[in-house]
Order: structure tokens, then sequence, then C-alpha cells
């Protein structure tokens, strides 16, 4: 019986994280930790030969747009909460290339989600 339910244990959480690795692997954008917190640092992932591979091999300098949509969104690109203006280039929001990652950058959040406002 323990076999038994060890053995279902170890596949279940073989499936769960090794789906999430894969998922990670294969996305063009993507977060660690996975799920952010209050009060941790997020690092913001992109990996340029996902999505539109519009970016792959570009050797360029790579920013980030944030923002959300809320109950107070008018349609989905109605973005609130946005610190910068789209297709104009701030040094504060551009991502760092990843070493020995080709093609992968990233975007540090600190000190967490909830206070990024720091960048602006």
């Amino acid at each position: 019986m323990f076999r038994k339910g060890f053995s279902l244990l170890f596949w279940t959480l073989f499936a769960v994280f090794g789906f999430t690795h894969f998922a990670q692997a294969q996305s063009a954008v993507y977060t660690e930790p996975a799920f952010p917190r209050t009060g941790q640092p997020v690092t913001v992932y992109f990996d340029a030969r996902f999505g539109t591979g519009g970016l792959k091999d570009c050797n360029c300098t790579v920013y980030v747009h944030t923002g959300l949509i809320t109950d107070q969104s008018s349609q989905t690109s109605d973005w609130k909460f946005v610190f910068t203006q789209w297709g104009i280039a701030n040094s504060a929001w551009a991502m760092t290339p990843v070493a020995g990652r080709t093609n992968l950058y990233k975007f540090e959040i600190k000190p967490d989600i909830h206070t990024c406002t720091a960048r602006r």
C-alpha cells in the first residue's frame, strides 16, 4: 500500500513540476517565481525564440511595457498603471540579456510587484 501511494505521489509531483518546467521552457514570457507574491522580488523573462519570433537574434535592446487590465478598464486595450509610453525607449525599463543564453532577456522587479513604481 505504501509503495503504491508513494508511486502515485511521485508521478503526480513529476507531472505537475515537469509540466510547469516544460511550459516555462516553451513560453515567450515567464516569471520567477511562477506566482509572484507581495514582499518578494520577481524576475520577468522574455525568450525571443518564442511568440512571433520577431526579436529572435536581434542583438538589440528589449524594453518592458507594463500595465494592468482592471475593473476600471473600458476595453481589453485600456491598460491601467502604465509607467512608460509605448514606442518611447526608456533605459530604466530595458531588459538585461541573460549571460550565456542567446535570445533570453530578464527584468527584475524589486523590492516587489506592488512597489515597482521606483523605476518611473
